[in-house]
């Protein structure tokens, strides 16, 4: 995740590219950071993988905005993709994630 207006990064590593894991990893960030959460993370911008689907359902629990990329758009998530480019460098797109401890992900 990626917050727009501080460039804050959270990386984390999760057990697949499903609905399901996507969730849990936000709302065990979001039970971790408690109150915080909504201070921090004002809104974010989610592609339209399918993984992100129920992502939506934040905005009933928390004081944040979700938003959708439109389909090849880019630039709406310019900051994101720059991210994720920079995380590139240290895990090449292709790279099984698995090759790659919690420590070594933290320290990216």
């Amino acid at each position: 995740m990626t917050e727009r207006m501080t460039r804050k990064e959270i990386i984390r590593k999760i057990p697949g590219k499903t609905v399901e894991s996507v969730q849990n990893a936000i709302l065990k960030l979001i039970n971790e950071a408690g109150d915080c959460f909504s201070k921090v993370f004002k809104s974010f911008t989610c592609d339209n993988g399918s993984e992100f689907a129920e992502t939506s359902s934040i905005e009933q629990i928390v004081d944040t905005k979700v938003y959708f990329a439109h389909p090849y758009a880019l630039g709406e998530r310019g900051t994101n993709e720059r991210h994720n480019g920079l995380i590139r460098r240290f895990i090449p797109k292709g790279t099984s994630i698995n090759e790659y401890s919690i420590k070594a992900i933290a320290k990216v």
